[in-house]
């Protein structure tokens, strides 16, 4: 009996099968936290944690957004991923901040995917395989494909549910339009119009299927190009509607690359190495999914080097992806199985193999995620054509002995996936596990360094704390060789250096090449306010003053900080009015640079003009006691008494209320 002619029970046997299997092997991320790209859909991302009433935004906005806020979303086209990011926000609203759950959540819907795919090959290839059921390709596929380790990013990465339920309703769009094309009847459109729809909601990924769908009728149903034409149609208005709706959120698809090495691997690259590195890194992905080890959350410069075409590494790629489409294109009139997978697998890796958009980064485990559906599907025909092979069914005619050979190799893909599964626990572990994989990276490196920084930041034993430096400061250093533009390694290195030796100068050295880097560093401004409030002498802050407001001379607070130096350390108060006005001019809404001109008018005896830069003040903060009191102290300069005592009893009352 195949898998076509199994009956009910048998298929319900098999499909729980399907869905506990992904249930066992990453039953061990359920306990992990919240990791790596988490934090910008979730933990930090203000749309997520207002829940439902975050709704709105997250289907309006582009995807991060939530989380860059009022930064610029410095990411090439904008992302527009709403559907993930709608049931992060329902979760957050049902049970806060639970990484338990939402792991769960991800392994329950990857099992779903599981059922979904079988379903669909079983559909698919209801008229190619006469082998008995648990030799064929709908079930050694969806095997495979479950137990693969390139998974791992997508599933024990919470921030993955984008790539699983795109892939989830794509499959069921597939579904519906092989049903149409079968039946003919157009609620089945409808259907895969709608479920086409929310997988582009989930990721862009799934306008591939626009292809995939015709493809897939095409190679298995004997079908007129009326009625193909017809299937194909819910498909591109599902597009349409989604790029409309897309540019609408992000503003359109500005493709233009990022000018900074770690949103563009690309960037000191010539055209040669660009494509000749993109093509090195199919090989890689091809490699992988043979042979899955060792795996890493980064693929970011440089631990994939630029490359050029004398690589022997690019040349056997090239080959191999030419012979591929070589073989799909030659066979594609016979309708082979070989070829339609191999069609799956290189139209959904096309549109993120950085041959047209830059995706921000060499390569990623989970980019491959939708292409391993052609590749389980073309590998799993491949064995099971040469277990059929004459001479090989003399060798395996036992059913037996063909289980077992199925078997390790489920076991072993299994087996390493749920090793893999324990790096994603939280950023600390995967970090540290990933840097040494992906040991040229400049992310890598500057993530391990970051995150024991921040164990050393948190730990309240002096020993502990010292060692965590320590250990962290090869990485940051390591992060900078690679690459002398990385701003946060800069800002990083800034903290240990001031919290491990206590050296103020490198400290600052190191702050300010991060802030000429990055002019929006806006924690590496936090930490040079600190540093220099503690720092003496006077006329040394001020020139470190000067010299930071060389690098960014539009910050309204560096102005602000120099008049406050000017005047209530130097006395020099034409100076300080001159910094102050510069601030109050930067930033119309800086309080505390009209308290400062305010004050310093004072001290020149100028008392109108204080009590009008003090009135600036007010408009800003009604609440606010000192303005009261200096008003006061200007008013009495003046030599009105009246309104003195009225400032200076406003200053106690908000004062006394402030205290309560």
């Amino acid at each position: 009996m195949n898998i076509h002619q199994a009956n009910n029970k048998t298929l319900i046997w098999l499909q729980a099968a399907i869905f506990i299997f992904p249930l066992l092997i990453y039953s061990n991320t359920i306990g992990h936290d919240y990791a790596l790209d988490d934090a910008m859909v979730i933990t930090r991302n203000e749309y997520t944690q207002k829940g439902f009433s975050g709704l709105k935004d997250i289907f309006t906005q582009d995807s991060f957004k939530g989380y860059f806020q009022e930064r610029k979303v410095n990411l090439p086209g904008g992302r527009y991923r709403p559907l993930s990011i709608a049931t992060f926000a329902v979760e957050h609203a049902l049970f806060g901040l639970n990484p338990h759950i939402s792991h769960l959540i991800n392994i329950l819907l990857y099992a779903f995917t599981g059922i979904v795919l079988f379903r669909a090959l079983r559909l698919l290839f209801r008229d190619m395989n006469e082998s008995p059921a648990i030799f064929s390709i709908p079930v050694l596929a969806t095997f495979l494909f479950l137990a693969h380790p390139i998974h791992t990013e997508v599933v024990a990465n919470i921030k993955g549910r984008d790539e699983i339920l795109s892939l989830f309703f794509a499959m069921l769009a597939l579904i519906s339009a092989v049903k149409y094309a079968d039946n003919k009847q157009w609620t089945r459109l409808l259907l895969s119009f709608i479920l086409l729809f929310l997988a582009l909601l989930a990721k862009e990924n799934a306008i591939t299927f626009v292809l995939l769908i015709p493809l897939s009728v095409f190679f298995f149903r004997d079908i007129t190009f009326k009625w193909l034409l017809a299937l194909t149609v819910p498909a591109i208005v599902a597009a349409s509607v989604y790029v409309l709706i897309r540019n609408a959120a992000t503003g359109g698809f500005q493709v233009q690359a990022a000018g900074e090495l770690m949103n563009n691997p690309f960037l000191n690259a010539s055209t040669d190495q660009k494509f000749a590195t993109v093509v090195y890194t199919l090989g890689i992905y091809l490699k992988l999914l043979f042979w899955p080890h060792p795996l890493t959350f980064d693929y970011y410069p440089y631990h994939i080097a630029l490359t050029g075409w004398q690589n022997i590494g690019v040349a056997f790629t090239l080959a191999v992806y030419i012979a591929l489409i070589l073989y799909a294109v030659v066979t594609i009139r016979n309708k082979k199985p070989a070829a339609y997978s191999i069609l799956f697998f290189m139209i959904s890796l096309l549109m993120v193999s950085n041959l047209f958009i830059n995706m921000g980064t060499f390569m990623n485990e989970r980019f491959v995620y939708q292409a391993s559906v052609g590749f389980v599907t073309g590998v799993s025909g491949f064995l099971l054509c040469i277990m059929d092979n004459n001479v090989f069914r003399k060798i395996l005619k036992n059913q037996t002995v063909r289980g077992l050979i199925f078997l390790v190799i489920i076991l072993a893909f299994s087996v390493l996936t749920f090793a893999r599964n324990f790096a994603w626990k939280d950023d600390f572990t995967l970090f540290l596990t990933d840097v040494k994989t992906s040991s040229n990276s400049a992310k890598s490196n500057c993530g391990a360094g970051g995150v024991l920084l921040e164990r050393a930041v948190a730990s309240q034993d002096a020993n502990q704390k010292k060692k965590y430096f320590e250990q962290s400061l090869p990485y940051l250093i390591r992060a900078t060789v690679i690459d002398s533009t990385y701003s946060d390694v800069w800002r990083k290195l800034g903290t240990v250096t001031y919290e491990l030796n206590h050296d103020i100068p490198a400290a600052l050295q190191y702050y300010f090449r991060a802030v000429s880097i990055n002019a929006g560093d806006e924690l590496a401004y936090t930490n040079i306010h600190f540093i220099l409030a503690e720092s003496d002498p006077i006329d040394w802050k001020i020139s470190m003053y000067e010299k930071l407001l060389k690098i960014n001379p539009v910050r309204s607070d560096i102005h602000a900080q120099l008049g406050l130096l000017y005047g209530r350390e130097k006395k020099n108060y034409p100076a300080s009015i001159a910094y102050f006005k510069n601030a109050v001019k930067l930033d119309p809404a800086y309080k505390e640079a009209y308290k400062g001109l305010g004050v310093a008018y004072q001290m020149m005896g100028e008392y109108g003009e204080s009590l009008r830069w003090l009135e600036s003040a007010l408009k800003l903060d009604t609440q606010d006691p000192s303005v009261y009191r200096l008003m006061g102290k200007s008013a009495q300069l003046m030599g009105d008494s009246a309104k003195a005592n009225d400032y200076n009893s406003r200053a106690v009352l908000l004062k006394g209320r402030n205290r309560n």
